[in-house]
């Protein structure tokens, strides 16, 4: 296989077929795509190879929120300083 095929951005379909009701389907041969939409309803795909790229929201009130900060390297303190200075903004 190729990087292509490894991407997640493509399906390949081997054939179709007809069902009795008339229908057509497609068997797709492929990784499975995600799709993200963003607060404007703006839509982006990605792979299910890509799925480690997905980050958590940092939540305050979760229970292990200093040792998540931590594992990505933020300093809680200054995390929950930016979190309640944006919530009070609006």
């Amino acid at each position: 296989m190729n990087q292509f095929d490894h991407d997640g951005s493509m399906t390949r379909f081997c054939c179709h077929i007809e069902t009795n009701t008339g229908i057509h389907l497609g068997i797709g041969l492929g990784q499975q795509d995600f799709t993200i939409t963003d607060f404007n309803g703006n839509q982006s795909f990605f792979g299910i190879s890509s799925v480690g790229d997905i980050m958590v929201v940092l939540e305050m009130t979760d229970p292990k929120f200093e040792i998540k900060c931590k594992a990505r390297g933020l300093e809680p303190n200054k995390v929950k300083e930016q979190m309640k200075a944006y919530i009070t903004s609006d």
